[in-house]
């Protein structure tokens, strides 16, 4: 075989290719476990010396406890988990919650080796149980060995699902229901998962390597004191008063306030059951299953979590062994549920200090005239900074940086920053902007919150990272290990999830659409590199609901078109900052409606005009407040005025309430422009009452814009020659073994 090496790949000191092979000799292991090769350092040669080892890797370490699902459904379980935890205890209720976890843990493992016993010696027994009756029955057909085998047989059954449930609980796939029981890829998974999680070998800052779990968690231990240890520096937060004070005493006093156990069940059954154990080992299933017996005591210590804010101690998993145990005096941190109001205290402090750059002589960044001006875009800690390439505006935006730097504690990562400048940018201009910011210069395309920006055309590189995750996933899922309704399964429920969030803000390319969706359809007739197999039916074919004769996949470019029409549903109806850049710069003087677009105009731009006329169709605006377009908005129910009208004078600014006095239609001045029949409709149109005219998107039965409304009025359906349901619509039989 040829060994995994590791070290120089090379055994000579030139350029030569690696020359050593060695036989399986471990074999027996499991391939996570093999050494293979290891390069030794070259001494008095020009060849490496080569060491081949051949002893598992495998460190045996504590076992801890885990909870598994299924104990739920054996008998005896909620007795003894009753009688775990009711008994007694003393110490504060955080104590006493500690004391019955540890005691219930305990006593369930012992109940589960005495009552439950291995489930998978318990399967051998009882498939030779099954065996040895059967051939009773081949020789004896008798009523009662026919009973004796079929309660076996089923109670064999019951000893698969429970391996079934273990399997799948170990392999932790969120996407499985049914079809695929006990099958080698569940084990395939589950190896794939410890092999991730083995630490070998980590890269100090210095760029030299430690080996060994021990010397793994010395470092991680100080790198993560070190990361969670207190910043002792002075923090300016005089400059907060520039945020408006909104916040009054009562909704102050709200985060204080314990949440009730109403509150507090909602909260555990929003957990997924099949979400992975914590530290203490139980998963979501046993604070939700057995919930009725710890609520109470749950509650009571629930007033005691604030001090887990302040004062937090950690210990190092390292490939299964807990290693040290030191205090966190950073408080509250990324991940916790409080973090996502830090950042957007934060993310308005940095708005407010930026939006005071422009009362300071700033020059901004250059847009068209009409467009709004604006400074930076921001989601979270992920900022784009605009500005103009004069020095002293440059200047004037890193010290605003510098002063949210000192007040918020949130640093720049100046090796992660870049800036970037139109093309033929002068040197001297670049040179200074790179000299003010420290940051270093890159191009377009860049990727910002996943999807890549790019300046000129779209050109499908542009999305090879969108390709290589997609490809990444399938190849560690074996698809020759799943059957063809568990493939069907995964397409729909993970592979398609992959590309929505780009597709819901690039429209891609028809290139790329069409790879995304024959690594699909390889993956689906289960086709692996180097062997190829027949697709029985083009993919277009499948790719429609099962009453029209598919599998219920839905086409890449229809869910492509779908979120089109929710981008051209967003800009008509909300008053958003892109919104009204868009129409400043595209719509100055014409309705969005009647705009043409014209070669050189965005990409985004093109996009929504190229589903503008059938969204319109389904986008009916209701009569408030008569801010409607007279000519363009479809408020009538039967499309825009202007369409009916091509030869009259349809001005852009004219609205509904030119043609209103008070809450009742002008008939004069409507009859000058339109004919009787038209004017009696509009006069048999109701008025509501809110604040202002509102949207209602017909396909949907609340009017809401749903992409499930819009995929279905989009897409090309297919009408069914034959009433009767195909074959796919039915379930169909999943493998076992």
């Amino acid at each position: 075989m040829n060994l995994s090496p590791r070290g120089s790949q090379n055994t000579r000191g030139d350029n030569f290719n690696r020359g050593g092979r060695g036989g399986d000799f471990n074999v027996i292991l499991a391939p996570e476990e093999k050494q293979g090769v290891t390069h030794l350092i070259r001494i008095g040669s020009d060849h490496w010396p080569l060491l081949i080892s051949i002893s598992s890797s495998h460190q045996t370490h504590q076992k801890y406890f885990r909870f598994l699902d299924l104990w739920t459904q054996e008998p005896g379980f909620n007795e003894t988990l009753k009688a775990a935890w009711n008994e007694d205890t003393s110490g504060s209720p955080m104590w006493n919650f500690h004391l019955k976890l540890k005691n219930t843990c305990r006593k369930l493992s012992q109940w589960s080796r005495n009552s439950v016993g291995n489930i998978f010696d318990n399967t051998k027994a009882m498939e030779k149980k099954v065996a040895d009756l059967e051939e009773i029955c081949l020789t004896n057909n008798s009523d009662s060995n026919r009973m004796a085998y079929n309660c076996a047989n089923a109670q064999l059954i019951m000893h698969i699902k429970k391996e079934e449930a273990f399997w799948k609980q170990k392999a932790g796939m969120k996407w499985f229901q049914d079809g695929d029981s006990n099958t080698k890829f569940f084990h395939t998974i589950m190896n794939n998962k410890r092999r991730r999680l083995v630490l070998k070998k980590i890269k100090k800052n210095d760029n030299t390597w430690i080996e060994g779990s021990d010397e793994i968690a010395k470092e991680a231990i100080n790198f993560f004191e070190s990361q969670f240890s207190k910043d002792d520096s002075h923090k300016d937060f005089s400059i907060l008063n520039c945020l408006p004070c909104v916040i009054n005493e009562e909704d102050n006093n709200i985060p204080d306030a314990l949440p009730t156990m109403t509150e507090l069940k909602e909260a555990v059954f929003s957990l997924s059951a099949d979400s992975a154990p914590g530290p203490d080992g139980l998963t979501g299933t046993f604070y939700q299953k057995c919930w009725d017996i710890i609520s109470i005591d749950l509650f009571n210590m629930i007033d005691m979590i604030w001090r887990l804010l302040a004062n937090n101690w950690y210990s190092i998993n390292i490939n299964g062994s807990r290693h040290g145990f030191f205090k966190s005096g950073r408080g509250i941190k990324q991940g916790d549920p409080l973090s996502p109001s830090l950042f957007i205290i934060g993310a308005e402090l940095l708005t407010k200090l930026m939006e005071q750059l422009i009362s300071e002589s700033f020059i901004p960044y250059s847009v068209d005239k009409g467009c709004p001006s604006f400074t930076h875009l921001s989601y979270a800690d992920d900022t784009i900074l605009f500005s103009s390439g004069d020095p002293l505006s440059l200047m004037a935006m890193m010290n605003k940086l510098s002063v949210y730097e000192k007040c918020s504690g949130q640093l720049i990562n100046k090796d992660k920053s870049c800036f970037l400048v139109a093309p033929n940018t002068h040197e001297s201009l670049t040179y200074d902007i790179k000299r003010i910011t420290g940051f270093s210069q890159s191009n377009f395309p860049f990727t910002y919150l996943g999807c890549p920006i790019y300046f000129g055309r779209q050109r499908v590189k542009y999305f090879d990272g969108l390709i290589s995750k997609i490809t990444g996933r399938l190849q560690g899922w074996q698809g020759k290990m799943i059957s063809c309704g568990g493939r069907a399964v995964l397409i729909k429920a993970v592979l398609q999830s992959l590309p929505l969030h780009m597709l819901s803000v690039i429209h891609l390319p028809k290139t790329t659409t069409s790879q995304i969706e024959k690594l699909f359809a390889n993956f689906f007739w289960s086709e692996t590199e180097g062997k190829k197999k027949h697709h029985w039916i083009a993919w277009k074919n499948l790719c429609y609901p099962t009453d029209e004769g598919g599998i219920g996949i839905k086409s890449i470019q229809d869910i492509n078109n779908s979120f089109s029409a929710k981008v051209w549903w967003s800009f008509r109806t909300r008053n958003t900052l892109w919104r009204n850049f868009l129409e400043a710069k595209y719509c100055p003087r014409a309705h969005p409606v009647k705009k043409k677009w014209v070669s050189g105009q965005s990409h985004t731009w093109k996009r929504i005009l190229h589903v503008r006329s059938d969204c319109e169709k389904y986008l009916v605006w209701k009569i408030v407040k008569e801010n409607c377009s007279f000519w363009w908005d479809n408020w009538l129910g039967t499309g825009n005025l202007g369409q009916h009208f091509p030869h009259t004078r349809r001005s852009k600014k004219l609205k509904v309430a030119n043609f209103m006095i008070g809450n009742t239609w002008d008939e004069n001045k409507l009859l000058r422009i339109l004919p009787m029949d038209m004017v009696k409709q509009i006069q048999n149109i109701n008025i509501y009452e809110g604040e202002d005219d509102f949207p209602i998107w017909t396909p949907d039965t609340h009017g809401f814009f749903t992409c499930k409304s819009s995929w279905k009025v989009l897409r090309e359906g297919r009408n069914m020659s034959r009433p009767e349901p195909t074959p796919w619509a039915g379930p169909a039989p999943g493998d076992h073994f």
